[in-house]
């Protein structure tokens, strides 16, 4: 017969299955059907000055973006849930902007606070925590495909000693609110802006740090190839990312859905065949100097050196030669940092591969913005690589694409689904936006606001819309089970990093410090996840624990994760090692902290769950810590482990 204890761990363990599977959001049947030729696509029309739409009840009420949501449920027969408790809403908007749980003092604080603009103050401290760069840096990172190393072949990878750097540029400036547009400047042309600061130079790891693709062979057709592959990767990235386009696509033929010509790909594609991936400096060309300074005289040394022995010289002037060699070494300066960069090699245009294969070329190609995204005006990208032209063109105002891409991401991420489902292709076989009015007037108040991606939080936040309670409401879940027109919040699984981050944050386990080399293995490291070595061969036994519970395969851009449930992530939260030491973590910080069982039973729940323990629960711990069970661990032990692997902690509600 199983102990008390493991059969409460399976019942944790059934109840979570019973949850994942009744939370997760089926997706829309999306319309793929051919559309009239005359009449313009929607992602490719201007962005709209969008009117707050006619209601009929105003009641609750609190931003622009509630008329435009109760507008849809209004017209769909559909009324909103209440608003979240207190408690829900710090736990939700704390986990949403940082990443981590509230503490018990800061919920106490907050539930204390009857100002009217408590909520909007504590959104602003969310907001200036140091937490939310790692937290929205990493959304950012699974669409930048970011990686720690880069694979070359089979099995066989080598190490981006330099990534780092790109992954602490992107937390920085997320921390600084870097306006969104000069983001995404510095992430294609930063090498090539006169305005960039040294801080920014590792900005353009976002090409220089992706998959890069090698020939095998060495002869040309496999060079020719492996440069293709490169150049598509780049496309990929820069399109989906940034434009929410699937132009690599077009590489082969023109694009069978969407107005994008094969002509149009390698336009692009002719700004990365004039750029090339480097290492450069991370330092000013003073310290550059001096480095190499002192290295020429230490090799100037070492041949001296040679030469000496090489002549036969006594044998007393060679050991003052020696002597000097030290003291010379002994001064060189530390080696410099460097970044993995890009920069311009030329200005040619780009031949077509006919059918994709690059040993059939067709008609040269000038460099030119995608048309679709150009209207009737042909922008060149013909100064230099024409990166930096491109990287105008995207943030430019009457782009109808970047502002709507980026708002719909930030949206995804505060409510489990973006208002356009498919964040990576607003195309044809995409999904239509559900609010396409509300995706317009966000897009505008984005750029607006000096395209402040904090304040678009801020909009989205303070919205009723957003405060919602997840509670079920079997009429209008009957209208609308999926949620489409947001009759209440979604309850949302964390992402493998935020769990990871809750568990040990909860655990006082948390190592906070910011920026750095990668961890080689966050199953020991007390670092926040985002710090760790993202690999693109996933070999170790960190890849494997990240990848059990969906992170991204780091050779593509995402833009949307995978959310899995299967029997090896519960058997990792009962069996694994990971586990077993934060259990014994907890049970020792709290009894530290309280004297007695019961006293520990009720922190335990307010540090964890951020709410108060129920009468029965605390009887079944009490129970539980009271009988005569056997196992590897302690009782309390074992009662730390069901509490860190239950359900409600690994999902916001």
């Amino acid at each position: 017969m199983l102990s008390y204890s493991y059969s409460l761990i399976i019942v944790v363990v059934v109840w979570n299955v019973a949850n994942i599977g009744h939370s997760e959001e089926h997706s829309r049947t999306i319309d793929v059907s051919p559309t009239d030729d005359a009449a313009p696509f929607w992602a490719f029309e201007p962005v709209q000055h969008s009117r707050l739409p006619g209601i009929r009840s105003h009641a609750g009420l609190q931003s622009p973006i509630d008329y435009f949501v109760r507008h849809s449920l209004e017209q769909n027969s559909l009324v909103a849930v209440g608003l979240a408790d207190r408690r829900t809403l710090i736990r939700r908007a704390t986990f949403d902007l940082t990443g981590l749980p509230p503490t018990t003092q800061a919920i106490d604080r907050f539930l204390a606070d009857t100002f009217p603009n408590a909520y909007a103050r504590l959104l602003d401290r969310l907001l200036a925590s140091p937490h939310y760069g790692p937290r929205w840096a990493r959304h950012w990172l699974d669409v930048a495909r970011y990686g720690d190393n880069v694979r070359k072949g089979g099995s066989y990878s080598t190490p981006l000693n330099s990534a780092f750097r790109y992954r602490d540029w992107v937390i920085e400036a997320l921390n600084a609110d870097l306006p969104f547009d000069r983001f995404v400047m510095l992430q294609i042309a930063g090498d090539l802006m006169s305005d960039a600061v040294l801080a920014d130079r590792p900005a353009v790891g976002f090409f220089a740090t992706g998959p890069t693709f090698e020939s095998d062979g060495g002869d040309a057709v496999s060079r020719a190839k492996a440069r293709a592959e490169s150049l598509d990767d780049k496309i990929d990235a820069l399109s989906r990312g940034f434009l929410g386009l699937t132009v690599a696509c077009a590489r082969c033929h023109d694009h069978k859905f969407d107005p994008i010509s094969t002509i149009d790909y390698y336009a692009l594609a002719g700004v990365f065949h004039n750029t090339k991936i480097v290492d450069t400096p991370f330092v000013g060309p003073e310290i550059v100097q001096q480095f190499e300074q002192a290295s020429a005289k230490v090799t100037a040394q070492k041949t001296r050196i040679t030469a000496a022995e090489k002549d036969d010289e006594d044998a007393g002037k060679i050991a003052a030669l020696r002597v000097e060699l030290a003291q010379l070494e002994d001064q060189l300066p530390p080696q410099y940092p460097t970044i993995h960069s890009l920069a311009d090699t030329g200005s040619e245009d780009l031949q077509i591969a006919i059918g994709g294969n690059p040993m059939q070329q067709g008609d040269r190609i000038p460099r030119r913005m995608l048309r679709a995204v150009s209207g009737q005006q042909i922008r060149p990208l013909d100064q230099g690589s024409g990166r930096l032209q491109l990287a105008r063109a995207l943030v430019r105002t009457d782009n109808p694409l970047t502002s709507r891409v980026m708002v719909n991401r930030v949206w995804q991420h505060h409510f489990g689904r973006g208002i356009v489902e498919t964040p990576g292709n607003f195309g044809q076989l995409g999904a239509r936006p559900s609010h396409p009015e509300l995706l317009d007037w966000l897009a505008l108040r984005l750029m607006e606001n000096g395209w402040s991606v904090k304040n678009l939080h801020r909009d989205i936040m303070l919205s009723s819309t957003y405060q919602l309670s997840s509670h079920h409401d079997a009429e209008q879940y009957a209208k609308d089970g999926n949620n489409l027109w947001l009759w209440r919040a979604n309850r949302r699984r964390m992402e493998v990093e935020v769990w990871r981050d809750t568990l040990l944050f909860v655990t006082q386990s948390l190592d906070s410090t910011m920026g750095g080399l990668p961890e080689q293995d966050l199953l020991s490291s007390h670092r926040r996840s985002v710090y760790g070595f993202v690999s693109r061969d996933s070999a170790s036994a960190s890849d494997q624990f990240l990848k059990l519970f969906d992170l991204p395969d780091a050779n593509i851009s995402h833009s949307k994760r995978a959310v899995t449930t299967v029997p090896q992530q519960l058997l990792f939260a009962m069996n694994s090692d990971f586990m077993i030491r934060l259990a014994k973590s907890l049970y020792k910080f709290l009894e530290a902290h309280s004297e007695n069982d019961t006293a520990r039973i009720q922190y335990a729940y307010r540090r964890l769950y951020g709410r108060s323990v129920s009468p029965d629960e605390l009887e079944m711990g009490q129970t539980f810590l009271l009988s005569n069970r056997n196992g590897g661990l302690t009782l309390w032990e074992q009662y730390c482990q069901v509490l860190l692997a239950s359900s409600e902690l690994m999902y916001v509600e």
